[in-house]
């Protein structure tokens, strides 16, 4: 299986066409995005949980 950075580089950025996107920009849009998504995971694993508890009956 490749890298995810090798399948990156390799596929072109269809985005900013004829102007050189900016990598801090970039960067930026990739952490912003991974920090949303485990904030996302986070919350999946507590909602399991949560329900998991209410079913074994700890919460009221």
């Amino acid at each position: 299986m490749k890298g995810i950075t090798e399948l990156a580089a390799k596929r072109p950025v269809p985005m900013l066409e004829g102007a050189k996107p900016s990598s801090k920009l970039g960067q930026l849009r990739w952490l912003l995005l991974i920090w949303i998504g485990s904030i996302a995971a986070l919350g999946v694993v507590a909602v399991i949980l949560w329900l998991l508890m209410h079913s074994a009956g700890m919460t009221r």
